[in-house]
């Protein structure tokens, strides 16, 4: 049985759209192919969920924050320190404010690290995107 999509934008955002009109056109999706699920990603029985990281695959906030505050931030932290670093890279404008830090992961690229502590999932994919 395939997934019947029901759900629409705020109308607030497209004040000049026919939602009604969209309705008639919803179609049910063929089974196997896509499965649209509205909830917390770290409750799902799956494989592996994907964080939105930074290169350094440090605690951030937002979701990677979520993840990391459910999987245990200390053991998630950890596994990913323990990825060896691609390259070291200096930022700051001069020798007095210049901050290094290693990479651990480039943008557009992943890493993958156990769950930790999250039950339902085997691994976590630490996903670096355009800052």
């Amino acid at each position: 049985m395939g997934a019947n999509i029901s759900s629409k934008p705020n109308p607030s955002y497209y004040p000049n759209h026919d939602w009604d009109a969209t309705d008639s056109k919803l179609r049910e999706i063929p089974e196997g192919s896509i499965q649209i699920v509205q909830g917390d990603i770290m409750d799902l029985t799956v494989d592996g969920i994907v964080n939105a990281a930074n290169v350094q695959l440090r605690n951030g906030g937002g979701i990677n924050g979520a993840i990391h505050a459910r999987a245990g931030a200390e053991a998630l932290q950890a596994k990913c320190q323990a990825l060896s670093p691609i390259r070291t890279e200096t930022i700051g404008p001069c020798c007095l404010c210049k901050v290094t830090y290693d990479v651990r992961c480039e943008v557009s690229d992943c890493r993958i690290t156990s769950s930790c502590g999250l039950p339902k999932c085997q691994y976590i994919l630490h996903a670096v995107g355009k800052p």
